[in-house]
């Protein structure tokens, strides 16, 4: 569906994207600010949040055309940066590992995701390679 109208006021773009950046606040920060309660109840506890928000961002982050207008662009920004934001958390407390083990559902569900959206492919090595960092300053 292609909607058509007059540009909106730049007061008007302003609300739009204080509500969008609200909801996608909403999406990362509880997650984010309670991991470590989260991570306590278990991997499966963890798992069960985290699919479903891997899944929404890469809809979000997919659902982008080449024509996307400026309200598009932004909230696309600002998902990645949160996304980044939540990936580091979990590479900081040795959740997210740059290759998954066997065991590890967690990582492979993650990179895989990852691969699949198109915002975030760009920085798949940078994350990797600080999981590999983070993982060696673990065993040392």
């Amino acid at each position: 569906m292609h909607l058509r109208g007059s540009e909106i006021s730049i007061e008007k773009r302003d609300e739009v994207m204080m509500e969008l950046e609200l909801c996608i606040s909403l999406l990362f920060k509880p997650l984010r600010h309670h991991i470590q309660n989260i991570i306590k109840e278990g991997a499966e506890a963890l798992m069960s949040l985290w699919t479903p928000i891997l899944e929404i961002v890469k809809g979000i982050l997919n659902e982008a055309t080449v024509e996307a207008n400026e309200i598009v662009k932004s909230s696309n920004e600002l998902v990645i940066e949160h996304f980044r934001n939540v990936v580091m958390v979990l590479i900081n407390l040795d959740i997210l590992e740059a290759v998954s083990s066997a065991n590890d559902g967690l990582t492979l569900a993650t990179w895989k995701a990852i691969s699949e959206m198109e915002g975030c492919k760009q920085f798949v090595e940078e994350w990797q390679k600080a999981a590999a960092n983070r993982h060696e300053l673990a065993n040392q």
